[in-house]
């Protein structure tokens, strides 16, 4: 219900966190309806149960709810919640409605409806067949929705239960009136009078609208509010402010403003201004909700059971980077969906996969039930099938394969294909193997097929159950290669009391690392290497969520997602049971994080005691593609997660200069490697030097360290005014942090210090030649594998957008050449770009899916090189995919220089946005953004695109195209055109396949300028493109 200052009351029939009947304002949370009772051990931090129920009230002096927490009562509160104060017991009502001298209420039980006076004295009651929804009129008469029913007490509400659903009106003596009999489908699931004195009706049948019946007489539809069929109107399942789901409440405030209330598994609150404008929402999922990213999407598109969130990490500010786009539950279409009934199944477990371009959803119960596997209608999730493993070991592999552990054996349900319908066909389930020996149960288990690695969690100490067990292993070379020896095996932490009690329920591997959460951890996250399985750190929950005090559990067993983004930065989703939110850490182990969010770095051991860390100016070689980011100052900024990147693999070095006069003597020395780098530091020398060019060496490290801070003693007696470390050969100098430390001045004089040792050179590979792939000279977060390939040996693979490796070559001699990559793939998605050291593009080339990760084809493309010793990239602008070699061949084909080609710019232009909606306008298209994208009116006639201007025709030579998130196949049979009136086009590019989730580019031989350009969509595909770039000279 809604009071006349817009304050906003509900009630629900239950809430984790203890606000089953909220009180909200202008978008913010103000309160609840206050029983004064606490919640249990964990979560008693502050917070108490409120009513609970399905019915609330106001008539501006005070609220009415109904509650069943501690027993069967109506009762009254003040405006803000305070003093709750029983006034009618023994009554369940389905509806309350109040003005200034009664109280209407709907007791459905006993198919009575009831008035009281506002001290719960009731004044008349009479026969109503199953009486639901109720309100009271400015004269006093009575409204109220006839044959309903609940699924349970706060159940979704059904209808025509004993009879035709109507709406009676009745005066206060229970006298009939009149009636309002709608469609045989609807279903007015609340009730309201508005601020001019009308009938609201929310109907959640299918046309879901909120309907306004002026009653001064007979009654009659004087309006409807909302996009007719809610979330099926346009775009299935795609979010729009006006799209309502699940209508519960309804209701004005004295200006007119109209709110919305909806809750099916998700739940929001919308305020409308009078014109029915949007001025703000509140949106929660259910409280046992995880989240899982599409792994085409780059960490962009997240999914829970029920609804899809778009990422914008572009937004700075903590919590802002989540926006809806769509919800993937659509009750009215498929009413037997197994999470349409959330009290029965608690859906809370999402895995999402891409498989050929397919989305995929395994929802799973918060016991493990399932899992439940459903394809994508538009934004809507359709039930395919329920494998039923009646396990809680289970997880589908990033091609679709089910793998899982039962009986203590582990099995593989292979992915076979799609039928003509879209649904996956899985396979029988074949045995692999017995559960290692080191495990006494396995209760988690996850497979790579790209890296033939399987991890595996068990061994539940007795009496527990739902956890992942207490210890955690690795095995390479499981699937393919056979084997079953362990590459590690590491203890997992198991608590017996609360707090600190770390009973680990949920777990995830992604990449470098593995994050694991339990059930009263209170959101800490456990992070391992997963090189190794030692513990790298945790991550903690900070302000931004209002602290560990406003964090409760984890109580699913897939709790937490990880997604490494193309930048390195991962993103973790943790479900919070507690407090009924998802919550989203963001570190970057190698690079500086984004944003404050939670810590992530272990924490350093203290400074040494007695000694002083010293300060200066700092001093250092060119970064490497002279990316200030990684510059030498980095290693000096307090900051492990930023790092120094030398521009030459072997003479690059950082350091400070103390300042004349000020020489110390260094007794101490500490460091941090970067991350996934440390073997860059083996060989390192930390020198000193008087005169900035002779170097005494101070310090070397002989082996690799381990990632967190390192401590060496210096028992070098002399004092030094500038300090460096020198890197190792094929190092690149990389390390994240420096301290110099000194203990006092020393009083023997400075001996003339010996000449720096010169590096010993790398051996650079010629070119033309054949390079194998894992001889790199370094790489960024790729790994190496056995091949099957004709000419044996190993591949790299575990490719993802973003990594790379480079090659320091030798050019025999400058001029054309084709390189040929042997590559490997399933997928389409596959894209790499070589690059000389300075980022420059010398070849974009796209990988095809070859059939499998060992099934290898050689794709060429042609280059220009400069003469004499470089180093070249080998940059993954497209992710998975294998390559065992690359190979240079001279005499490729050379094309003159051309005229300087530039992306273009102008005035974007386009036909109607579907729906009207300025978020998917036309220049969409043009924003830079991935994220957004242009939904056009017509399904067959969209098109988008930018006029040059007057006299600033262009040759078009390039252009770069982004599907929509979902709905790349609505590019299939796009065209890009080109034209000088604005009238007349020419075709200049058709896509003639599906294009992968990553950008596409294409080569123009079209030899004419043209001012205007644009992207033509195919029929039905209601010209569906996130981002467009045209280049030309």
């Amino acid at each position: 219900c809604v009071s006349s200052t817009g304050a906003v009351y509900t009630n629900s029939g239950w809430d984790e966190g203890g606000r089953n009947a909220g009180i909200y304002k202008d978008g913010n949370v103000i309160g609840n309806l206050s029983t004064g009772e606490y919640m249990g051990e964990v979560g008693k931090v502050g917070k108490e149960y409120s009513a609970t129920g399905c019915a609330v009230a106001t008539n501006n002096s005070y609220v009415y709810a109904m509650d069943t927490y501690a027993e069967t009562a109506i009762k009254r509160y003040n405006m803000d919640g305070s003093n709750g104060t029983t006034i009618i017991s023994g009554v369940t009502a389905w509806g309350l409605a109040a003005n200034s001298t009664r109280l209407a209420v709907s007791d459905n039980a006993n198919d009575r409806v009831r008035i009281y006076d506002l001290n719960g004295n009731q004044q008349a009651n009479w026969t109503v067949t199953n009486p639901g929804p109720i309100a009271i009129d400015s004269s006093g008469n009575i409204w109220v929705v006839t044959c309903t029913g609940r699924q349970y007490d706060e159940g979704y509400w059904f209808f025509n239960n004993g009879g035709t659903t109507e709406i009676h009106k009745y005066n206060q003596s229970g006298s009939y009136l009149t009636k309002i009999t709608g469609p045989s489908d609807w279903g007015p699931a609340c009730l309201a009078i508005d601020n001019a004195g009308r009938l609201m009706v929310g109907d959640t049948g299918p046309r879901m609208q909120v309907l306004f019946y002026d009653i001064s007489g007979t009654p009659s539809l004087a309006s409807a509010f909302g996009d007719l069929n809610g979330l099926r109107s346009g775009t299935k399942g795609a979010y729009g402010p006006k799209k309502f789901f699940g209508i519960t409440g309804v209701g004005t405030d004295s200006s007119g403003n109209i709110y919305v209330a909806g809750s099916e598994t998700s739940c929001y609150i919308r305020k409308f201004d009078t014109t029915g404008n949007l001025v703000w929402e509140l949106m929660s999922d259910m409280f046992t909700e995880s989240a899982d990213f599409d792994p085409a999407s780059d960490g962009q598109d997240i999914y829970t059971p029920n609804d899809h969130i778009g990422a914008d990490y572009t937004k700075t500010a903590a919590g802002t980077e989540w926006y809806q786009k769509g919800y993937t539950l659509d009750k009215i279409t498929n009413p037997t969906d197994p999470r349409v009934d959330p009290k029965s199944n608690f859906f809370g477990c999402s895995i999402v996969r891409r498989v050929n371009g397919n989305l995929l959803l395994f929802a799973t119960t918060m016991t493990a039930g399932g899992p439940f596997v459903y394809k994508f209608s538009d934004e809507a999730a359709v039930l395919s099938q329920n494998l039923s493993l009646g396990t809680w070991a289970f997880m589908p592999d990033r091609d679709g394969n089910m793998w899982y552990s039962k009986d203590n054996k582990i099995y593989r349900m292979p992915l076979t294909g799609f039928d003509s319908d879209g649904d996956p066909i899985f396979g029988s389930a074949q045995y692999i193997a017995d559960k290692p020996s080191q495990l006494s149960s396995v209760e988690r288990v996850e497979y790579f097929p790209d890296a033939d690695v399987v991890y595996m969690t068990g061994n539940i100490p007795s009496g527990d159950w739902g956890i992942i067990g207490t210890k955690m292993l690795r095995i390479d070379n499981y699937y393919n290669g056979g084997n079953r020896n362990p590459r590690w095996v590491t203890d997992l932490p198991y608590g017996s009391t609360v707090p600190g009690r770390e009973r680990l329920k949920a777990i995830c591997f992604e990449k470098d690392y593995i994050f694991a959460v339990g059930v009263e951890t209170r959101a800490k996250v456990l992070v391992f290497r997963a090189s190794d399985g030692s513990k790298a750190g945790d991550l903690i929950a900070g302000s931004e969520v209002n602290g560990v005090d406003c964090t409760g559990w984890v109580d699913i067993p897939y709790g937490i997602r990880a997604c490494r983004r193309s930048n390195g930065e991962y993103v973790v989703l943790v479900e919070e049971n507690g407090y009924a939110k998802v919550l989203m850490y963001r570190w970057n182990p190698g690079g500086p994080s984004p944003t404050p969010t939670p810590a992530s770095t272990p924490t350093p051991t203290p400074p040494p005691g007695g000694d002083t860390k010293l300060t200066g100016t700092a001093f250092g070689t060119a970064p490497y593609g002279g990316n200030s980011g990684s510059a030498y100052d980095k290693a000096f900024d307090g900051n492990t997660g930023t790092y120094f990147d030398a521009a030459d693999s072997s003479t690059g070095y950082t350091g400070i200069d103390l300042g004349s006069g000020n020489a110390k003597k260094i007794t101490k020395i500490r460091y941090y490697p970067r991350a996934n780098f440390a073997n860059r530091m083996n060989g390192g020398k930390f020198q000193g030097s008087n005169d900035g060019s002779s170097y005494t060496d101070l310090y070397t490290i002989s082996s690799t360290p381990g990632y967190n801070w390192t401590e060496a003693t210096v028992s070098n007696a002399n004092t030094y005014r500038y300090l460096r470390y020198y890197g190792p050969g094929n190092g690149y100098c990389n390390v994240a942090e420096l301290e110099f430390y000194t203990g006092g001045t020393a009083s023997t004089p400075t001996p003339t210090p010996a000449p720096t040792p010169t590096p010993t050179p790398v051996p650079a590979k010629a070119v033309p030649g054949k390079i194998e792939a894992e001889s790199y000279n370094s790489m960024s977060c790729v790994q190496t594998e056995a091949t099957t390939d004709t000419d044996g040996g190993q591949n790299v693979g575990y490719i993802d957008t973003g990594d790379w490796m480079d090659y320091y070559v030798n050019v025999q001699s400058a001029g054309a050449y084709t390189v040929e990559y042997r590559v490997a793939s399933p997928n389409t998605s596959g894209q790499i770009q070589l690059k000389k050291s300075d980022g420059t593009v010398l070849a974009t080339t796209n990988v095809p899916n070859t059939g499998g990760w060992q099934s290898w084809t050689t794709v060429t493309a042609s280059v220009s090189l400069s003469a004499g010793t470089q180093t070249l990239r080998v940059y993954a602008s497209g992710s998975g995919w294998n390559i065992n070699w690359l190979n240079f061949v001279s005499g490729g084909t050379s094309t003159p220089t051309p005229a300087p080609v530039s992306k273009l710019s102008g005035t974007a232009f386009g036909t109607g946005a579907y729906g009207n909606n300025s978020a998917n306008a036309y220049d969409k298209a043009h924003d830079g953004s991935t994220s957004t994208y242009f939904d056009a009116s017509d399904a067959s006639t969209g098109y988008t695109g930018i006029d040059l201007g007057s006299g600033n025709a262009k040759k078009i030579s390039r252009i770069r195209y982004y599907p929509r998130a979902s709905w790349a196949g609505r590019m299939n049979g796009g065209k890009f055109q080109g034209s000088n009136d604005g009238t007349n086009y020419s075709d200049l590019y058709t896509i003639s396949s599906t294009p992968g989730y990553n950008w596409t580019e294409v080569t123009l031989s079209n030899a004419n300028s043209f001012r205007y350009l644009r992207y033509y969509g195919p029929t039905n595909g209601y010209c569906n493109v996130a981002e467009i770039e045209f280049y030309g000279n």
